[in-house]
C-alpha cells in the first residue's frame, strides 16, 4: 500500500473562492449573494446563515459538494457553471483494474481529488476513510452524466456499484481539519440480473437499482416485452411490503422508477438491505438494494 495520487486541488486560494462564489451566484441568484456579503460571520458559517435568511433549502456543505462536482462536470448543465468557461480540473486516470487499497492523500481541508476510470464496463468502487471525507461518483453512460454520492457509514466506508458505464470518475473531498488519507479499491463485476429466477433475455428484466448502496434516492430500471399488469414494490428484511412503487398496466419497453427511501406513510426507512420485487404477470423477479444513512 503506497501513495499513488498527490493532492490536486485546494480551495484556499483566490481563484477557488471566485469560482465558488460564481457557482453560488448562478445557482442561488444575486439576492443570495447580497445576503451572504451582509453576514457578520465568515466562511462556512456565513454561507449557512445566508441559506437560512433566504429560507432556501441547503447549507455550505451541500453547496460545496455541488461545486466540487461542477468543477469536474463543467460542460454538464445540471452540475457545471458558466464561470468555468469550459475548463475542467485535472484528473488521475486509472486504466488497469482491479486496484486494491490504493492510498490517496488530500493535504488541506476542502481540498479535492479526481480519480478517473476511462474504460467502459460494470465498475464497483470501495472507499474507506475517516469521517473527514466525502466521495461522489460521476458516471458517463449513453451520452449522459449521472452524479451519485457514495453513502459512507459511521466508519467512513462505502461501496457503490455502477453498471454499464462508459467511464467513471471518483470525486474525493476532504471536509475536516484532521486526517489526510483515504483508501480506494475498484474492480469490474458481473451483475446478477435476478435473484431466485432465471432472467428472460430480451423479454422481462429487472435491472440493478443504482446507486447501490444509496442514501438519497435510488433508480430502479425494468424492461417489459409486452404491455403487462405490473406491481413494483420494496420489502423489508421481514418480508413485509414497505412501499408499493408502481401498480397497474404498463406498456412495453424500458421504464425506471425512483425510490426515495421512505415507506407508504412517507416516513424515512432505516439503514439496511431491502428487496425490490417486480411482479409482471406470472413472473416474479427481485433485486437487493441497500440504504445507508
Amino acid at each position: 500500500m503506497g501513495l499513488l495520487w498527490p493532492n490536486q486541488v485546494q480551495a484556499y486560494n483566490y481563484g477557488g473562492t471566485y469560482l465558488f462564489m460564481s457557482y453560488l451566484a448562478q445557482r442561488q441568484g444575486k439576492d443570495f449573494i447580497r445576503q451572504l456579503v451582509a453576514q457578520s460571520r465568515n466562511g462556512a458559517f456565513g454561507v449557512d446563515e445566508a441559506f437560512r435568511s433566504q429560507a432556501v433549502e441547503g447549507d455550505f456543505l451541500n453547496a460545496w459538494g455541488g461545486w466540487v462536482a461542477g468543477n469536474y462536470a463543467g460542460t454538464d448543465p445540471r452540475y457545471g457553471y458558466e464561470a468555468l468557461k469550459g475548463r475542467r480540473v485535472r484528473v488521475q486516470p486509472v486504466r488497469d483494474l482491479p486496484i486494491e487499497d490504493i492510498e490517496g492523500q488530500v493535504s488541506g481541508r476542502w481540498g479535492t481529488q479526481y480519480v478517473s476510470f476511462p474504460e467502459a464496463g460494470n465498475i464497483e468502487i470501495d472507499f474507506s476513510s475517516d469521517s473527514q471525507f466525502q466521495a461522489w461518483v460521476y458516471a458517463w453512460q449513453g451520452g449522459q452524466g449521472q452524479l451519485q454520492e457514495v453513502g459512507l457509514d459511521e466508519t467512513g466506508h462505502g461501496v457503490l456499484a455502477a453498471e454499464g458505464v462508459d467511464s467513471l470518475t471518483v470525486i474525493v473531498g476532504r471536509t475536516g481539519a484532521q486526517g489526510r488519507s483515504y483508501l480506494l479499491s475498484a474492480s469490474y463485476f458481473i451483475p446478477t440480473l435476478v435473484e431466485g429466477h432465471e432472467a428472460l433475455p430480451g423479454q422481462l428484466q429487472l435491472g440493478a437499482g443504482y446507486p447501490n448502496p444509496f442514501n438519497g434516492a435510488a433508480q430502479i430500471p425494468f424492461t417489459l416485452e409486452t404491455e403487462t399488469e405490473v406491481e413494483l414494490a420494496v420489502y423489508n428484511s421481514l418480508g413485509q411490503c414497505l412501499r408499493l412503487l408502481q401498480a397497474g398496466r404498463v406498456p412495453s419497453g424500458a421504464h425506471q422508477v425512483a425510490w426515495d427511501g421512505r415507506d407508504e406513510r412517507g416516513a424515512p426507512a432505516g439503514s439496511g438491505t431491502y428487496t425490490v420485487v417486480l411482479q409482471a404477470g406470472q413472473v416474479r423477479l427481485s433485486r437487493r438494494l441497500s440504504l445507508v444513512k
